[in-house]
């Protein structure tokens, strides 16, 4: 009885010690010099991630990146997407040959050579504002990809080789191959390749709904 008695005084103390314990230390107030700090940095990253045209590759050097160098044509195109419906647009038949489900493709357009040159220079050349040194800030990953708009590398017969999906609700992208030079993310960059489709023709996925392309 009296180990009972002990056992049931301890389960009290036990449980507050590790209360105690867990329980984070309080917060001190930042400085006024820490808070201008933080202030000049968060501002450093504002400007860090308005985009930039650093013209860093002539349109010949761009037209030489893969898959832009063995495409015969390069296609904008939007299709429709439905996130109940698990089969994708593009199905890989061989390497570096894609079928497209035709079906899905509610609108396309093929890129003239400077609308190519316009695409590239958005895709290589522009990027984050250099500001210099910055402190290393975590990044919040957006998790939704509804992708509804693509771009499209066919051959000479006709073939699509290569394609690059785009999702501009969630700013997010999809590349067929590893092989196809990546592109840097700053603020406005899905914007300008919003407004890219949209010179282009291309609608749906990039601002209106597909029951209002065409006054439909």
């Amino acid at each position: 009885m009296n180990n009972l008695i002990c056992l049931l005084f301890l389960i009290p103390c036990v449980a507050f010690a590790q209360h105690s314990f867990l329980r984070a230390p309080p917060q001190r107030e930042l400085t006024k010099k820490e808070h201008a700090l933080m202030e000049k940095e968060y501002a450093l990253w504002e400007k860090h991630n308005q985009c930039f045209n650093n013209h860093k590759y002539s349109a010949k050097q761009r037209s030489n990146f893969f898959p832009f160098n063995e495409a015969s044509v390069v296609k904008l195109v939007s299709f429709a997407f439905d996130p109940r419906d698990y089969t994708d647009i593009f199905s890989a038949v061989a390497i570096n040959h894609f079928i497209v489900n035709s079906d899905k493709i509610i609108e396309e357009k093929v890129l003239s050579k400077k609308g190519i040159d316009s695409l590239t220079d958005i895709l290589y050349n522009i990027g984050k504002t250099p500001v210099g040194k910055l402190q290393a800030a975590a990044v919040a990953e957006i998790k939704c990809y509804a992708p509804r708009n693509a771009i499209l590398f066919i051959n000479s017969e006709g073939v699509v080789t290569q394609y690059i999906k785009l999702c501009f609700g969630c700013q997010k992208y999809y590349f067929s191959s590893r092989k196809i030079r990546s592109m840097e993310y700053c603020e406005q960059k899905y914007d300008l390749l919003k407004a890219l489709f949209l010179t282009q023709g291309i609608q749906y996925g990039t601002v209106l709904p597909k029951n209002e392309i065409n006054g439909n």
